[in-house]
């Protein structure tokens, strides 16, 4: 058997190992000594991996404990998956039309603020909507995957290339730099007292904030936000998919600006 060959299937029983272990908590609310020293056996074989980030994911049950947080933990499942490439990837759909050669116009003061998203399908997804809305930029934060990654590129059928882009570590300092342009934070979350955004009224400039694909944004974050806007929902499920409840209010937003730009010309 190839050593790379090893190395992914070691790979691959301890993320089932990690998604077992997630399930259990979901059921007893706590993890045990046992689980956390059974992964470790695990992933101690990667330890002496040519790859760096093989042998960070040998170090992983170094940092749990039987009392983290749920949040915590799932953290830790994304070095894991990246290892593994197991984001969805639509960058093998077909392309029915070519793109355009140019931008179509002058990039609008909407700028997207993603903190801490785990998919790389959703940031390259996220990507190509900035693309499409000719956004001024995206601030990623956390540990948001970055166009550096190969990854990444292929899922946002190089709209990485086109839309400029920041990283941060925290939130706080992203929103900070926003502020200081007169961006106004809008958070997208299903959170209480949210504003629906059937009835918002959108300016500009704005920024879209979101969070964590299973967590959402965190309360820290929400209070650095102007106002908190929410998508009606009329089924079972309260909330989307981030990529696509950003692509929503986003589009809304669109609309809203290319209305007060065209009542705003008739007055002159």
């Amino acid at each position: 058997m190839k050593k790379l060959e090893t190395q992914k299937e070691v790979v691959q029983k301890a993320l089932q190992k990690m998604q077992g272990m997630e399930a259990n908590f979901l059921t007893t609310k706590a993890f045990t000594e046992e689980d956390i020293l059974e992964l470790k056996g695990i992933v101690s074989l990667l330890a002496h991996s040519e790859r760096v980030d093989l042998q960070k994911i040998s170090q992983i049950p170094d940092h749990l404990h039987t009392d983290m947080s749920l949040r915590f933990f799932v953290n830790m499942l994304v070095p894991l998956e990246r290892a593994l490439d197991r984001n969805l990837r639509d960058d093998q759909f077909l392309i029915l039309s070519e793109d355009r050669p140019t931008n179509s116009g002058p990039r609008v003061p909407l700028i997207f603020l993603l903190e801490n998203l785990r998919s790389a399908f959703n940031v390259g997804s996220i990507f190509r909507l900035a693309d499409c809305l000719n956004a001024q930029e995206i601030y990623l934060v956390g540990y948001t995957l970055t166009p550096d990654s190969e990854q990444l590129k292929k899922t946002s059928l190089g709209a990485t290339g086109n839309i400029p882009w920041k990283h941060f570590a925290k939130t706080k300092d992203a929103v900070e730099e926003l502020k200081q342009k007169n961006f106004e934070i809008i958070g997208l979350e299903t959170a209480q007292n949210s504003e629906s955004l059937f009835s918002a009224k959108l300016s500009k400039p704005t920024a879209f904030l979101v969070g964590n694909e299973r967590f959402g944004l965190e309360v820290p974050s929400l209070e650095l936000c102007d106002r908190v806007i929410s998508i009606p929902t009329f089924g079972m499920k309260n909330s989307l998919n981030v990529s696509q409840a950003l692509s929503i209010a986003s589009y809304e937003w669109r609309r809203q600006d290319s209305q007060n730009s065209s009542e705003a010309a008739s007055w002159k």
